[in-house]
């Protein structure tokens, strides 16, 4: 079951770079967070998920001898 709240995408984005942590440095890695993501109502658990997974994507389908990943937002204008 899904479970809706507003979640702090920051919060959930420094726990999941905390977790894949040993496996970025593995990999030689650098995670670049910009901007801040703010907050958003969705799925804690699902979200983790989804960063982590389109963080071990990028670093998997990256061939460069030192990867980086950058992790950001762009917010639409409102109006």
């Amino acid at each position: 079951d899904l479970a809706f709240a507003w979640v702090n995408m920051d919060e959930i984005l420094l726990e999941v770079a905390q977790r894949l942590r040993a496996y970025l440095a593995q990999n030689n890695v650098q995670l670049q967070i910009d901007n801040s993501l703010s907050r958003a109502f969705c799925d804690r658990v699902r979200v983790c998920e989804i960063f982590a997974n389109l963080i071990t994507n990028a670093v998997k389908y990256n061939d460069q001898s030192l990867k980086r990943v950058e992790v950001g937002a762009f917010l639409a204008e409102q109006g």
